[in-house]
């Protein structure tokens, strides 16, 4: 496990049926399961699914960034909900704000973590005992749907986000509109593409050999 000390979480909702947001007025109580949920799920974040980047020092959003978690979380879930409100198919999500250390840097994070239904055995008594229960939180082994993470002391961030139908478009909403940044890809789409360069020459050089494609990918790996 990373070595990250959550300090603090805070969780807003928004709801699809009247596409508003839900403020909560206190950070939330961390209990020893709330701390091992979240920390795996801040940890799916440093890894090589997510893209990366740094702040520049005059960016608008990462000025939002300050050591009043509330005030924050309150404004970026404002703006969040200014470009989220156009897509298509939503959800009730959690916008969960967490202030936290990694090895010993602060951080800060934006999960955005769409709520689920699920079937639960209720009562045993009853002739029904399954029901269907809302609101659920994913396993704590599942990516959030969104997230960034950002070194409040490099400006270096983690960004996993998905291209959205918005406005008519699909787009990357996230990073485009909300944070305004250019992001590197992903180490992992990365490889991909870089695999798929190979297997072209090999094939154009009728050399599709099954060593040569293993040994690019190990050299590949190691060097990322």
């Amino acid at each position: 496990m990373i070595d990250i000390y959550i300090k603090q979480i805070i969780i807003h909702q928004f709801s699809p049926n009247d596409t508003d947001l839900y403020f909560s007025d206190k950070p939330i109580s961390i209990t020893p399961k709330l701390d091992e949920y979240f920390r795996k799920k801040l940890a799916k974040v440093f890894t090589e699914d997510a893209k990366r980047g740094r702040f520049e020092e005059d960016n608008v959003f990462f000025g939002y960034l300050n050591d009043d978690l509330m005030a924050s979380s309150k404004k970026i879930a404002e703006l969040w909900r200014e470009e989220f409100v156009s897509s298509e198919d939503q959800k009730t999500n959690d916008l969960i704000f967490i202030q936290f250390d990694k090895d010993g840097v602060e951080h800060f994070a934006f999960l955005r973590v769409a709520l689920r239904e699920h079937l639960a055995h209720i009562d045993m008594d009853r002739d029904t005992p399954i029901k269907t229960t809302q609101n659920n939180l994913p396993s704590a082994a599942q990516t959030p749907d969104e997230a960034l993470v950002v070194n409040r002391v490099t400006r270096d961030y983690y960004l996993i986000e998905k291209r959205m139908k918005h406005n008519g478009s699909f787009t990357h909403y996230f990073s485009e509109n909300l944070l305004q940044v250019e992001p590197r890809q992903s180490v992992k789409k990365a490889i991909q593409q870089v695999e798929k360069t190979a297997q072209k020459i090999a094939e154009n050089f009728n050399q599709d050999d099954f060593n040569f494609q293993s040994k690019m990918k190990s050299a590949l790996y190691t060097h990322l």
